[in-house]
């Protein structure tokens, strides 16, 4: 401390005037003198950020429950990556529509399984899947045409619940059990009372 400078503080603390004026006065006397102009204005980008990741924060609790993959999503938000940018508030257009699977309580079970469904599909089961118009989307996202009898661009066939598709008999002709066991595009197909993957067709 330089000479004379306690003696001036002395009587700075002693004289009546507002906290505030003494504060600058305190600031003039250690030579602090941009206490006020520098020093706060240096806080700025800590609280804008703060203000910017909240809604990140928000986002990444609403998708995820508690555990990795909200840490994970948070930690991406940080760094000005991740879901957030990609898909949330702080995404080109803002949040956009997460499609993923679910636990429970309706909320994504994992990171990476989180995506956004292009226009001209929809969220099914956690996969975004063609929407299907004039026909009937299946479990595995299959757009099948119903039939009855025949179809003009392939076979009339019936599923293991009695349903019947349009098929034009090929596909994987893999074993199933349920359509889900099929893969997108096909429908699991009565064969004799043994389910077979074949190919749905739209006429």
């Amino acid at each position: 401390m330089k000479s004379g400078t306690f003696d001036d503080l002395t009587r700075v603390l002693a004289a009546p005037m507002l906290r505030r004026r003494v504060f600058r006065r305190i600031a003039g006397v250690f030579g602090f003198s941009l206490l006020g102009g520098s020093l706060l204005p240096a806080l700025s980008p800590a609280v804008a950020f703060a203000s910017s990741t909240f809604d990140c924060i928000y986002f990444c609790e609403t998708v995820f429950p508690s555990g990795s993959a909200r840490t994970q999503c948070t930690s991406d938000a940080a760094n000005g990556t991740g879901l957030c940018y990609s898909l949330g508030p702080k995404s080109s257009g803002g949040s956009k529509s997460v499609c993923c699977p679910s636990d429970a309580n309706g909320q994504c079970s994992s990171y990476s399984g989180v995506t956004s469904c292009s226009s001209g599909h929809t969220c099914k089961h956690g996969t975004c899947v063609s929407t299907c118009s004039g026909g009937t989307t299946l479990l595995n996202g299959t757009c099948a045409q119903s039939c009855s009898g025949s179809c003009s661009c392939g076979f009339c066939a019936h599923d293991l619940i009695l349903n019947s598709y349009c098929t034009n008999a090929q596909g994987s002709l893999t074993l199933c059990v349920t359509d889900l066991t099929c893969p997108r595009g096909e429908f699991c197909n009565n064969i004799l009372g043994v389910g077979v993957c074949q190919t749905a067709v739209s006429c």
